[in-house]
């Protein structure tokens, strides 16, 4: 129990910095050039443990529809929604709301994947919302305002993680972690960079000047 613990630890002080340091980098990158690299860097790492674990590489007989479907629910459209939503609320807001994720994950999987819910399920859903409504702090004259839409696009990501999880239990089973890691976050890294070309084309010169000089002269040198 010690060890698992420990993880869960770590694990929480990972996860939780992420959304420190995707403000930080919004004041440099907008929220495209921020997915692509989050994207990048992230199948690189995986790409370095598969090489040393020596995987093979067959691209031939992987499901791609479904990677790219997964890829698109937990890693693009999801990091997209969270790091727009933090150019309106706080980051700690943004962690907050994040625990929504295995809410929706008992709801999507009861209203599309036919899951039976137990009644202290259905209390702990309740429960759980009313309690990110109230950490949320929305009052009644905020409804248009920038607090409540960053919010929603926080909201959203959480709904995306929560139905990817389900597409990759259902359909890429047969797959090992690392190769569903691995697969989709090369996908979503081609996603990433079409999404930034599109939308924010003249990002590309500060995301290339922030990766190469940034780490040596600081975030938003």
């Amino acid at each position: 129990m010690g060890r698992l613990y420990s993880a869960l630890i770590v694990l929480s002080l990972i996860w939780g910095t992420s959304f420190l340091f995707i403000k930080i980098l919004l004041e440099s990158l907008d929220p495209t050039a921020v997915v692509f690299g989050r994207c990048l860097f992230g199948f690189l790492i995986l790409l370095v443990i598969f090489l040393f674990r020596k995987e093979k590489f067959d691209l031939k007989n992987r499901p791609w529809v479904k990677l790219f479907f997964v890829a698109l629910m937990n890693n693009a459209i999801p990091w997209l929604l969270i790091s727009s939503s933090e150019t309106k609320i706080s980051s700690s807001l943004a962690s907050i709301i994040n625990a929504a994720t295995p809410i929706w994950t008992l709801v999507i999987g009861f209203l599309i994947f036919s899951s039976a819910l137990r009644k202290n399920q259905w209390i702990g859903i309740i429960v759980g919302f009313l309690g990110i409504f109230i950490l949320s702090e929305i009052k009644p004259g905020d409804l248009l305002t920038d607090h409540v839409s960053g919010i929603l696009l926080m909201s959203g990501a959480t709904f995306c993680y929560g139905l990817g999880g389900h597409l990759t239990k259902k359909y890429l089973s047969d797959l090992t972690v690392l190769e569903i890691s691995f697969f989709t976050m090369g996908l979503s890294t081609v996603i990433g960079l079409i999404i930034m070309l599109v939308q924010a084309p003249e990002s590309v010169s500060a995301f290339v000047h922030l990766s190469l000089i940034g780490p040596f002269m600081g975030v938003g040198a």
